[in-house]
């Protein structure tokens, strides 16, 4: 299945995946989006990025599924279920004792 995207979003995209302080995360699902959008399937996509044809199909569909128009923001992780953080990331790194 062929994945549309505007130009601005293939654009966009295509800055996400090529800038290297981009998380990895971010720039292997900006390629997921833009390789489905060439034309090629899920399995095709999983061999060429080494990764699951689950997480290839998990992104497309996210893809597909988004209200968002930030591109950026529709590559992001889905809120996590749960209690919220009891410390931040901040907190514990300063609290580690050398």
């Amino acid at each position: 299945m062929k994945i549309e995207i505007s130009n601005t979003e293939r654009q966009e995209l295509e800055k996400i995946a090529a800038k290297r302080s981009n998380s990895h995360s971010q720039v292997v699902r900006s390629r997921i989006i833009l390789l489905s959008n060439e034309g090629f399937g899920s399995r095709k996509v999983s061999r060429m990025l080494g990764i699951s044809r689950d997480a290839v199909q998990r992104w497309r569909k996210r893809w597909v599924d988004s209200k968002l128009k930030n591109v950026k923001e529709r590559l992001e992780d889905a809120p996590r279920p749960g209690a919220p953080a009891t410390y931040t990331p901040e907190l514990c790194y300063c609290s580690i004792s050398l």
